[in-house]
């Protein structure tokens, strides 16, 4: 793995992690555990400063560290998820005013790119390959999930938490996306489903929302 953090002086705070990664198991192994795949460009999962330094071009600088990073290292490009949405996550139309260009959109999302050489290969989604498998009389849990994003993290023990409580009748099957192989076979990153249904979760799921999807669930088995 190759991995880099850029961190600007204090007191502007604020992070970005770097994954550099190929899109083949042949070559040098790298954790990469986004949606989407390529080879030889340098990714960064999340962009996030606390609001209490927004409008101080720091983002700005962010990505252009990143950038930076991506030239040391010898990428051809770098990339990102970026959302169609009006909310405050990764929105599209930031990254799109710094210069990354849209590489394929689906539905609200869309992998965001700038290519430094010509003879990079745009990144692609990876192919989902889920196929719920119900257990009669249980309320059945897939969760996908890595600990390269915290809110993930969070998340996935929110949800252990929840399916303790109910004993038996409740099964979680867990999918982390830091082991590769998983990631490769199934092409989710991060997502929960409750009896093959998926249940939005924003940025982390909240208990009570978790506990009405299994309630729901309990009622048609």
């Amino acid at each position: 793995m190759q991995r880099s953090s850029v961190l600007l002086p204090e007191p502007l705070g604020p992070n970005i992690i770097l994954t550099s990664r190929s899109a083949t198991s042949s070559e040098t192994p790298l954790i990469n555990p986004e949606q989407f795949q390529g080879k030889d460009l340098m990714v960064f999962p999340c962009l996030v400063s606390h609001s209490k330094f927004s409008q101080r071009g720091i983002g700005k600088q962010l990505i252009e560290a990143a950038e930076k990073e991506t030239f040391n290292q010898n990428r051809k490009g770098i990339a990102t998820i970026g959302y169609f949405w009006d909310f405050w996550f990764m929105p599209a139309k930031y990254f799109l005013n710094l210069g990354f260009k849209v590489v394929v959109r689906r539905g609200e999302e869309a992998i965001l790119w700038k290519q430094f050489d010509q003879t990079a290969e745009p990144p692609t989604f990876r192919e989902e390959n889920y196929k719920f498998k119900p257990i009669k009389g249980k309320v059945v849990i897939d969760l996908f999930w890595s600990t390269f994003c915290l809110t993930s993290d969070v998340e996935a023990q929110r949800v252990r938490e929840i399916v303790s409580e109910y004993g038996g009748t409740v099964i979680l099957n867990e999918y982390s996306a830091d082991n590769q192989s998983i990631l490769q076979q199934y092409g989710i990153s991060r997502r929960i489903y409750v009896n093959g249904k998926i249940v939005e979760v924003g940025l982390e799921i909240e208990k009570e929302e978790l506990r009405q999807e299994i309630e729901n669930a309990k009622i048609k088995i």
